[in-house]
């Protein structure tokens, strides 16, 4: 009987070993073999026995032990009994040690030795057979851990995937956020200094550069120089000074400065647009006298084209929008000349320089509430108008405008009580002239004496491609024709309904001792509007 050396479950790649059957090493994925404790080959951790010579791969020291000598030496021997007696000498130093020894553990001895390992060994072997009928074959067993392994390296990988694209993000943002304006107010500030010190040094070629590409479709480079020449000819020599952003935008933007002409320093702005992410300065002074020139002409189509190429250049400047407005209103742009009206109010609250007087924004805001109204939001326009009475510094005879307006709009949504009343606020302090006589007009419409105006009204009214008198007549012709023998007329009768609204009819009848309605026509006229329901058309 001699000693079987045990066998080691390790990897083959780092030496590692994990004590217990794989064939993926936990440490570094690499493939588990047993090595045989004989001879050293290294077998799959399934197997019992060593390919190469045939030993026993058991993991812990064990006896190699021939099964059929074993059985042999189990078998009990008969032999004669022999008595043999202990010399008194040994026999009392042995009672000397075990006194010395009396408190030390007691060791019991196995008597039969071989068949304890005999069963020890079976024990383990069936324990080997069992745990290696669990085990999937070698084949089967590689796919899974191969499996695992590429389903942990597309989790590792979506995580760095995650990880590095919200590093990505936050820089962009970051940048987009905050060091791309920061560069943009960097660059903005440096480019008025730029602008300011050509014009300073009068290099007006260099400052003609800073001007926008709009900017330099309406004025040439030789324009520009002399209307620079005799505008700082005149001023003479000048300095500017600390410059900073007084409104900043991501396309627009207003520069404040200190500027010294003569021997006083005060503050000045500048305007500042974007074109393809560059900022360049608008230049918009020769528009102002052109545009102005075309509305005392009365020419408002020529104003309108000017002022929108005005707002493509500054849109910053009150200015810009304020021609607008008034263009757009004038034209009967409505819709238009609202948003226009609105954003001149606006800009012109935040702008550092008033271009525009008290006075001025008053009729802005008139323009705005006028233009709800055309556009039909009156109880919008009610409100704007109700504002513009109740301001404390708007003046006095302004105010005539803004009650026959507001008392225009309370009769498109048939408030006629306080229409009537907004227009005899208007007569009392409207002075003679158009205003005055046009809300007389209205409170006579308003308050029933107007029926003659309506059955004019009535009678020209366009019905069948002429005029209703016209067509009416027709009638009463071919009824004759049709009966030589009657006589019939025609005749026309109006009723005061409400407020500037009439009752109209035309009534063809057969004269006789009982006169007969033949045709019978009826409808309601509204003299504000200048409207016609025609309500019902019957025959007898």
């Amino acid at each position: 009987m001699s000693d079987i050396k045990p066998s080691k479950i390790v990897c083959k790649s780092c030496g590692y070993e994990p004590n217990i059957l794989s064939d993926v090493c936990i440490k570094c994925g690499g493939e588990i073999v047993k090595i045989c404790g004989n001879c050293g080959h290294p077998n799959g951790v399934e197997k019992v026995r060593c390919d190469k010579c045939d030993a026993l791969l058991a993991l812990t020291p064990q006896k190699k032990i021939d099964i059929e000598k074993e059985k042999e030496e189990t078998k009990p021997e008969n032999k004669k009994i022999k008595i043999e007696f202990e010399p008194i000498t040994e026999t009392m130093s042995r009672e000397d040690s075990e006194k010395k020894n009396y408190n030390r553990p007691k060791v019991e001895f196995n008597s039969n030795p071989v068949s304890e390992d005999v069963k020890k060994t079976e024990k383990e072997k069936k324990a080997l057979s069992e745990y290696v009928g669990q085990i999937p074959k070698k084949s089967e067993q590689k796919e899974e851990p191969k499996e695992c392994k590429e389903k942990s390296s597309f989790k590792n990988k979506r995580f760095l995937i995650v990880i590095v694209s919200s590093v990505v993000v936050s820089l962009l943002l970051s940048y987009f956020l905050f060091i791309r304006k920061s560069l943009s107010r960097y660059n903005l500030l440096f480019t008025a200094n730029k602008y300011l010190s050509a014009l300073k040094n009068r290099d007006y070629e260099k400052a003609y550069s800073y001007l926008s590409n709009n900017s330099k479709t309406i004025i040439s480079f030789t324009d520009y120089v002399k209307t620079s020449e005799d505008y700082y000819s005149r001023v003479g020599s000048w300095d500017f000074k600390d410059l900073k952003i007084y409104y900043f935008d991501n396309n627009q933007s207003v520069v404040k400065y200190k500027i010294k002409e003569g021997n006083e320093w005060k503050d000045d702005y500048l305007n500042f647009i974007k074109e393809h992410d560059i900022w360049t300065r608008p230049y918009v002074w020769n528009l102002f006298e052109q545009i102005d020139e075309a509305f005392n002409l009365k020419d408002f189509s020529k104003a309108l084209f000017l002022s929108q190429k005005l707002y493509l250049i500054d849109p910053l400047d009150p200015r810009s929008s304020g021609y607008l407005c008034w263009s757009e209103y004038f034209m009967r742009l409505y819709d238009k000349s609202m948003e226009s009206c609105k954003r001149t109010i606006e800009i012109s609250s935040i702008y550092p320089i008033k271009y525009y007087t008290d006075e001025d924004i008053f009729w802005y805001r008139f323009n705005y509430a006028d233009s709800l109204k055309f556009l039909g939001k009156n109880e919008e326009a009610v409100k704007v108008f109700g504002e513009l009475l109740q301001a404390v510094d708007a003046p006095f005879k302004s105010k005539c405008s803004v009650f026959l307006s507001r008392a225009d709009a309370y009769a498109r949504i048939k408030n006629y009580e306080n229409s009537l009343k907004d227009l005899s606020s208007a007569v009392s302090i409207c002075g003679e002239g158009v205003e005055k006589t046009d809300a007389e007009k209205r409170i006579a419409m308003m308050n029933g004496v107007m029926c003659e105006e309506a059955l004019k009204f009535f009678k020209n009214y366009k019905y069948e491609n002429a005029r209703f008198e016209e067509f009416i007549n027709s009638v009463l012709k071919n009824i004759k024709l049709q009966n030589p023998k009657f006589k019939y007329d025609i005749s026309f009768s109006c009723k005061h309904a409400i407020g500037p609204e009439y009752e109209v009819f035309a009534e063809i009848k057969k004269i006789s001792k009982t006169p007969e309605v033949v045709k019978n026509y009826s409808g309601r006229v509204n003299l504000w509007d200048r409207t016609l329901e025609l309500n019902s058309k019957e025959e007898k």
